[in-house]
């Protein structure tokens, strides 16, 4: 496939989460947004762009890069008017450090116009790279109400609108279609839910935006089951830990203004090797999914309990047996309250230095500290290890306080291209070696009577190795036949 270089940037993050505002039939609203006080960020600060990392871009979506440099993807469901680029807004602050807004986009096309429809949009925290996507890939759009941007998404919620109780739309679009720039993504829809957002007014928030990496299989099991038991249809599309996730959000007013509430579209993505076809025959209605309080005292009615086959997530049974609560549907509180349940740390305590100590290990033995796992590379790092912690060593904390702290995922590999055999001139390849981000390389010559003095014979490290960007390289450049 061809393919061209294109220019992106590393990344360190740090924030909180946004969704986006429509009215009660989906057209966007000019009331107050949900956001956070802390996702508040001036749009035209001063920034740097730090050393650029040259990637491969898919050829379909090299144009519309150029235009917008904050393109992250495409998603599409076929047969709907769902088919856009999806945007990611990341900077780099003045301490050199990632930041980002959800909120930039809610309002502003492609093209960064105001527009009240807004641009779907990645969530900021965990960028999208050749090697890697976040285990739960959230995206955001408006819930327009005329099928375009995320209305199509909310159909799949079996209750929305004039659905009335209806899976048709999930059996005219089980799959869903998201690219990265890099590669392809086809993904298996397996659920579609109705919450309210309310932390500070309800205890009952599942808040599935917060849920983007799953460091184990606890906290993937009780994501799952939280979805599950709120689902409005059922599959037989199975899980496992290690599955990509994506979710596809947008708002849904059902009970009004007064609570604010969304629907989320759940999707597996395709394995390996795994074929793209759905039993559609397996699907049924949910009559009876998990709402929430507010929901109940609305509407009347109370949950029954879990009623799917917990059998398609591999392992879940176990794990729900060995809990014994397995029809108590376990919210991140409850993750937090289950990691601490044998511990009883003071309000406040010191920081500890976790620099250089696996993730794992840090959460194993300080489990009273509220971590949250950002990712970068490092060339110092071993993959796994914590390599900066956003509280000093040794400084009194709240045991309350979320503390970022920065793993490593090992060192940024690339792709060294293919120069050799004689197709490109010395200068022209020492040119594009240091344009896909590698030092400038040291040149030998040497006799070839096969090819023309001038061009490149042979690199070390060879072609089309994978190497860090700091790795010396040699290329070999014929003088041609010397008699």
């Amino acid at each position: 496939m061809a393919k061209c270089i294109i220019a992106v940037v590393l990344w360190v993050v740090r924030l909180s989460a946004c969704v986006e505002n429509v009215t009660p039939e989906g057209s966007v609203s000019d009331g107050q947004e949900y956001i956070e006080a802390d996702d508040e960020l001036p749009h035209d600060y001063e920034y740097e762009e730090p050393e650029e990392i040259n990637y491969d871009i898919m050829l379909q979506y090299i144009d519309w890069y150029e235009r917008n440099n904050d393109m992250v993807g495409w998603i599409n469901i076929p047969g709907t008017k769902l088919d856009y680029p999806v945007v990611q807004y990341r900077r780099y602050d003045d301490e050199g450090l990632v930041t980002g807004d959800n909120q930039y986009y809610l309002y502003r096309d492609f093209d960064e116009n105001n527009n009240t429809t807004g641009t779907i949009y990645a969530e900021w925290r965990f960028p999208f790279t050749p090697e890697f996507r976040p285990d739960n890939s959230v995206l955001y759009g408006h819930n327009t109400g005329d099928g375009t941007m995320f209305n199509a998404a909310a159909d799949y919620y079996a209750y929305h609108r004039s659905n009335n109780g209806s899976i048709q739309f999930y059996l005219d679009n089980p799959l869903i279609y998201f690219d990265t720039l890099y590669t392809p993504g086809v993904y298996k829809v397996f659920a579609a839910i109705y919450v309210h957002t309310e932390e500070n007014r309800y205890d009952d928030v599942f808040d599935y935006f917060r849920w983007r990496i799953f460091p184990d299989e606890d906290t993937f099991f009780a994501f799952v089951t939280n979805v599950m038991d709120r689902s409005s249809f059922h599959t037989d599309v199975d899980l496992k830990y290690g599955d990509e996730i994506l979710t596809l959000s947008t708002s849904y007013f059902k009970l009004g203004h007064n609570v604010d509430s969304r629907i989320a579209v759940f999707a597996r993505r395709v394995r390996p090797g795994e074929s793209t076809d759905v039993n559609l025959s397996a699907a049924e209605l949910n009559p009876g999914p998990l709402y929430f309080a507010e929901y109940y005292k609305q509407m009347g009615g109370s949950w029954a309990g879990r009623n799917w086959n917990t059998n398609l997530v591999h392992g879940l049974d176990t794990w729900l047996a060995e809990r014994g609560d397995s029809d108590i549907p376990l919210l991140y509180s409850d993750m937090r309250a289950e990691m601490e349940r044998n511990i009883l740390p003071a309000d406040t305590t010191t920081m500890p230095d976790l620099i250089g100590m696996d993730y794992d290990e840090a959460r194993m033995q300080f489990p009273y500290l509220n971590l949250n796992p950002l990712q970068d590379f490092s060339s110092e790092f071993l993959r796994g290890q914590i390599m900066h912690q956003s509280v000093q060593v040794n400084r009194e904390i709240y045991t309350s306080q979320q503390i970022d702290v920065i793993v490593s995922m090992g060192p940024q590999l690339v792709e060294l291209r293919n120069y050799e055999g004689g197709m490109f001139t010395a200068d022209d390849v020492v040119t594009m070696i240091i344009r896909q981000g590698f030092n400038s390389p040291r040149i030998i010559h040497e006799e070839n009577p096969d090819i023309p003095a001038g061009f490149v014979i042979r690199t070390d490290p060879p072609a089309l190795s994978m190497i860090e960007l700091t790795e010396n390289i040699t290329i070999w450049v014929s003088m041609g036949y010397i008699e």
